[in-house]
């Protein structure tokens, strides 16, 4: 005994499989990729606000302490070196990305203007 479907319960059931395809229930879904801050408890602002701050101004670790106990954070100095040491070379590869990119716009701006006069003649 064969049972054949009709055209519109053949769409019915693609679109359930889309749908829980879609929802993850067939396919795993892809992992995001794991961001710098999950294992932390603080945010991820005033993790960077330590970090830049004792990189940026000669400070040492219990002076970053003491001037962010002043302005409400209450984090030990041993916890500042780990994130220095953890999220330090991130931050700088952000920061070595960011000033290249403004260079290769300033770098563009100066081939064409250095192309433009010497087209002119100037």
């Amino acid at each position: 005994m064969e049972v054949s479907f009709g055209p519109e319960i053949c769409f019915q059931l693609l679109g359930l499989l889309l749908d829980r395809w879609q929802n993850g229930g067939i396919m795993p879904r892809r992992k995001k990729p794991a961001g710098p801050f999950r294992y932390f408890k603080s945010s991820p602002e005033i993790i960077r606000l330590d970090v830049m701050i004792y990189v940026r101004f000669p400070l040492s670790l219990r002076n970053v302490e003491a001037l962010l106990f002043e302005r409400g954070i209450d984090i030990c100095h041993e916890t500042v070196r780990m994130w220095w040491n953890r999220l330090g070379p991130r931050f700088a590869a952000d920061i070595t990305r960011q000033r290249i990119n403004r260079m290769r716009g300033f770098l563009h701006w100066s081939r064409q203007t250095v192309w433009a006069s010497c087209r002119l003649g100037q």
